[in-house]
């Protein structure tokens, strides 16, 4: 059944939106309008989702579109709220919707000045390709001034099965931290397989590692990062350490990243309250080859 009083648009026919659409049009809105700065990209789009109109012109965008989802890159939010602002005389009675992790809803401020609305919807989760990513159960960060707008966000995150929670500030953190969890996640996984396979083994390294990083984000998730650590920097074996850091010397992105996430597990297992003498050597011995490293790097 279609939801009445809801008209939406799309704005971007990136990975976002190749999720985001399927998923709101099985909610039961309606989606009358997509654009792209590629018009190919924004007809696949449409005739995938069975979309009435597209275009790769905002001028295109019907009025009776009263919710607008900008699913655009971050660094053209602000120059496109501005062509929109300059384009359409009138926004009032509609809402536009970012979905930047790092932005507020104040990069596109420039529609409040016709009377729009806006706010930010921000999923937490991985959008790799344009292949469907399943948004349920997934958190959305909602932020905007304007209660009516929240309302229904929160709203839509419910019929599309996703944990919607407001944010008031400190965008960048939130965002942050989701770049730490999981792109961060991924180099090192990334470096970890070219480190196995130095080993000769022709086992999977997905297979292989999978147990104990589900061990690990369990124990974290059970007992907080801080009691959950281990390892050779938690158990004060320095000389593992200088083990690593030896083997590491002929890769020197690998062994700055060695370094600095080194020196992060011992300011965790400082948390601890247990920081045993053999922990201070291991600091001052890390600290000593990081400023080896920025001294030979700014040679």
């Amino acid at each position: 059944m279609r939801k009445s009083g809801f008209n939406l648009a799309f704005i971007g026919a990136g990975k976002v939106a190749w999720s985001l659409i399927p998923s709101i049009r099985e909610a039961g809105y309606n989606i009358n309008f997509i654009s792209s700065s590629k018009i190919k990209d924004a007809e696949k789009a449409a005739v995938k989702f069975h979309i009435a109109k597209f275009s790769d012109s905002l001028k295109e965008i019907p009025p009776k579109c009263n919710i607008v989802f900008l699913t655009i890159p971050d660094d053209q939010l602000k120059k496109t709220a501005e062509q929109i602002s300059k384009t359409f005389p009138d926004l009032n009675k509609k809402l536009f919707i970012h979905v930047s992790g790092v932005y507020s809803s104040d990069v596109i401020k420039a529609i409040t000045k016709k009377g729009g609305k806006t706010a930010s919807f921000h999923i937490m989760q991985t959008f790799p390709s344009k292949k469907r990513v399943i948004l349920k159960k997934a958190f959305v960060s909602v932020e905007t001034s304007d209660n009516p707008a929240k309302e229904m966000l929160f709203r839509l995150a419910e019929e599309l099965g996703m944990r919607a929670f407001s944010i008031k500030g400190a965008k960048t953190a939130y965002h942050l931290s989701g770049v730490i969890a999981s792109n961060f996640l991924t180099a090192s996984l990334y470096n970890a397989e070219k480190l196995f396979r130095e080993t000769g083994s022709d086992i999977n390294f997905f297979d292989f590692i999978g147990p104990i990083i589900n061990k690990t984000f369990n124990n974290c998730r059970k007992y907080g990062p801080v009691k959950a650590l281990s390892g050779p920097v938690e158990r004060g074996d320095i000389h593992t350490v200088k083990m690593h850091v030896k083997y590491l010397r002929k890769n020197k992105t690998l062994l700055l990243s060695y370094l600095l996430h080194s020196l992060n597990l011992v300011e965790i297992k400082k948390e601890q309250g247990k920081a045993a003498p053999a922990l201070k050597e291991i600091e001052s011995y890390l600290k000593f080859e990081m400023g080896s490293y920025l001294k030979e790097s700014s040679r």
